[in-house]
């Protein structure tokens, strides 16, 4: 079988023409072509070589023109993305410094510090979370511009510790959550055993007032004013009738006084009955009892309030800080992300 042997190539002859000379090259293949094309300058640059260097500034336009359009389209994005950057920092390093303040001096076993101490977090909570916000909108503005370095390492990266500092405090609300609850727990029994124990003390020290010679003196001497006070009144016809026909008196005072008025003799039924030491006991033992029903009723309505309020918003600032924080370290490829561990 023949062998057919392949064509020489031709030469390729380029001219370059100058005012006084003629200079001649051959050009066998592309990169020989390149090489003599850096020679030729001027208006008689050969076409070939003209066309190649068309072809080079028309590639290196159409690899730069993004970013060109991006920074001629948005100039202002460069200060847009350092102002919130800024901002976003002020307002972590802020809450920061507020949350060591506030916290100063610790009482980490005082449970009345740790009530106070983890409303006053959580209602500050979400400044820090805005901060976070801000900061990584900065970046990613940033990063859209086209300024910020591909090859930036994480501990150099400003998104890095955001988004740590944003997981670190989803952590922290996360744990604040059962804690207060607990706290809340033990802070209502301490309050409505405490008010229980003062009612118990109230009632003891009036059992006593009452079985001793000055309470029985105190007790006689409201029988015998009353009692007077009655009888000069049912003895004045006028000022009963005033009385009777007074809007301030209630129905069932002005029939008492009507059955006096008939019945003189009544007066001292009645204050016998309803000022006696058992009576005047009874009825402040009743006083003390609703005063106790009120208080504890209102102790369990703030405990109610503190850990619905507290708790859920804990819960809910744990939760944004913590989706914040580990989907954005792992969707920017801080962990778990591609080889290398470079970062988006």
């Amino acid at each position: 079988m023949a062998v057919v042997a392949p064509k020489p190539l031709l030469p390729i002859t380029a001219y370059h023409s100058t005012n006084r000379q003629r200079r001649k090259f051959t050009l066998i293949d592309t990169d020989a072509t390149k090489d003599a094309c850096k020679i030729g300058t001027g208006k008689n640059f050969p076409l070939a070589c003209q066309n190649q260097s068309d072809r080079t500034n028309t590639r290196r336009k159409q690899q730069n023109l993004p970013l060109n359009l991006l920074k001629t389209m948005n100039p202002s994005s460069a200060v847009a993305s350092l102002t919130m950057k800024v901002v976003g920092l002020l307002l972590i390093v802020s809450s920061v410094l507020d949350y060591l303040i506030l916290g100063f001096p610790p009482e980490l076993l005082n449970r009345q510090w740790q009530l106070g101490y983890a409303t006053q977090l959580v209602d500050r909570g979400v400044i820090p979370l805005m901060g976070v916000a801000l900061t990584l909108l900065g970046s990613w503005i940033e990063s859209n511009a086209g300024t910020a370095k591909s090859s930036r390492p994480p501990l150099l990266d400003l998104r890095f510790w955001a988004l740590i500092f944003s997981s670190i405090l989803g952590v922290v609300f996360l744990l604040l959550f059962p804690l207060h609850l607990n706290n809340v727990r033990m802070e209502r029994s301490a309050a409505l055993q405490s008010i229980r124990d003062e009612a118990d003390q109230q009632e003891a020290v009036l059992a006593q007032r009452i079985g001793s010679a000055q309470g029985q003196q105190q007790i006689s001497e409201i029988q015998n004013r009353f009692k007077t006070e009655l009888q000069r009144l049912i003895s004045d016809p006028q000022q009963l009738q005033q009385r009777l026909e007074s809007e301030e008196v209630t129905e069932q005072e002005k029939q008492l006084l009507k059955t006096f008025q008939e019945n003189p003799s009544n007066v001292d039924q009645f204050v016998s009955q309803n000022f006696s030491a058992q009576a005047i006991q009874t009825q402040q033992l009743q006083e003390i009892r609703q005063r106790r029903e009120e208080r504890e009723s209102q102790a369990k309505i703030r405990s109610v309030k503190s850990g619905l309020q507290t708790g859920i918003s804990s819960l809910l600032l744990a939760f944004s800080y913590t989706l914040i924080g580990w989907t954005g370290l792992k969707n920017l490829g801080f962990i778990g992300g591609r080889a290398g561990g470079r970062p988006r």
